[in-house]
């Protein structure tokens, strides 16, 4: 997660997408406006009429778009919102996430190389981002341990542990890993407030990757 954060710095990396819901990219200090969560993120509220998300330092608690009994205390010169705020965690029942979702079909068309971290690509309709930029002319490399459906499509395969291979990238790149901050503090954040004017590459990760050693 933080040479990821290393490579967005450096303009290397210019989107993310991701379906983990372990929290771990907000946490690492990736910028949510170039970052895509399409299966919400345990640590996350979200306002229903504003739309400003809350990163909290535990667990929301609830799955599903439930309402968590908290209100929204952004607002502008009117005062508070006070809209009702919910959890980010879809169920199996829940839609993706309009905004992130047309965002990451966005930047994936417009991607020349999409990198995909540790992902069986069997999660739909996200699997089929990577391949989006295979029709723009656009490269794709696969690093996971286990083969996937995928692998005959893309320029690279790579079969070996995500952590290993982001930090061989990211000496090689001259880009130094920053040391993750623990501290979680409480933060506002407004769903697509900038998009990225120049998009040109794309990392993407799957679900259940915890450090990205679990080769989302």
């Amino acid at each position: 997660h933080m040479a990821l954060v290393a490579l967005e710095r450096k303009g290397i990396v210019k989107y993310l997408v991701t379906q983990n819901v372990d929290g771990l990219h907000s946490k690492s200090g990736f910028p949510r406006d170039k970052l895509s969560v399409l299966h919400g993120d345990v640590f996350v509220e979200k306002c229903e009429r504003c739309g400003r998300e809350y990163v909290r330092n535990e667990p929301v608690g609830s799955v599903g778009e439930k309402l968590t009994g908290n209100t929204c205390e952004g607002g502008g010169g009117r005062g508070k919102c006070r809209g009702k705020l919910r959890d980010t965690l879809l169920d199996w029942n829940g839609e993706l996430p309009v905004d992130d979702l047309n965002r990451a079909q966005k930047h994936s068309k417009e991607a020349d190389l999409s990198i995909c971290l540790g992902t069986s690509l069997q999660m739909m309709p996200a699997a089929r981002l990577p391949l989006m930029a295979l029709k723009n002319k656009g490269r794709l490399v696969i690093c996971n341990l286990q083969p996937t459906k995928y692998d005959k499509k893309a320029s690279l395969v790579i079969h070996a542990r995500v952590d290993d291979v982001m930090k061989e990238i990211a000496t090689r790149l001259s880009c130094p890993i920053p040391v993750q901050n623990e501290t979680r503090k409480t933060s506002i954040k407004r769903e697509g407030d900038r998009e990225d004017a120049s998009p040109s590459k794309i990392l993407r990760t799957d679900c259940h990757t915890h450090s990205m050693n679990n080769s989302s």
